[in-house]
């Protein structure tokens, strides 16, 4: 139940601890058996993220969403280069640029990939799904990209209900090997 609006938009320098937070409670449980220190990975959403790349969603003036692109001129991990991972991670930071490596698929000229889309638990049922799904949209196309896509994990049922509300559909051409698979607008 809607009692506030949602508000997206830029995510400030000042708020980029913030928005690791939101990411980190949206995607803990799949990030913990690479990085079980919560703290280090907030350190390494924090310094790493690309916030050119990143638009937040407010809810009664709180952060509480975040949707990470990539398009032709940015990625929202560019960030996360060997150096910066090596003064995190460590030893670990070659095997986490390498896996970073792999998640970078290629992606074709006019398009805008949705990376993620992360909502605090308690913002859920207020829109802010679809508000940074509306702003990705926006952003395509102040970008003149032609097409919006995504990819999610067929077993993620919330984030497929929402995709699919929004009007994305499964694209069977557009496959890859991985258990993915990739919506269009």
């Amino acid at each position: 139940m809607r009692d506030s609006e949602v508000i997206c938009g830029p995510i400030a320098e000042s708020l980029r601890a913030q928005m690791a937070a939101v990411i980190d409670s949206a995607f803990a449980r799949s990030l913990q058996p690479f990085l079980p220190d919560r703290d280090l990975r907030l350190r390494v959403v924090t310094a790493g993220s690309d916030l050119q790349a990143a638009i937040g969603a407010w809810l009664r003036d709180e952060l509480v969403g975040v949707i990470g692109l990539k398009t032709a001129s940015a990625w929202v991990f560019d960030g996360m280069r060997l150096g910066m991972l090596h003064k995190e991670l460590g030893a670990g930071a070659l095997k986490a640029r390498l896996a970073l490596k792999v998640l970078d698929r290629p992606i074709e000229p006019d398009t805008i990939r949705i990376e993620f889309l992360a909502v605090e638990e308690s913002a859920r049922g207020n829109g802010v799904g679809r508000a940074l799904l509306r702003a990705a949209e926006q952003r395509a196309c102040v970008e003149r990209a032609r097409l919006l896509e995504l990819h999610v994990e067929s077993e993620n049922r919330d984030a497929r209900r929402l995709y699919e509300r929004e009007g994305f559909r499964d694209n069977p051409a557009r496959r890859d090997p991985a258990p993915r698979r990739w919506l269009q607008r």
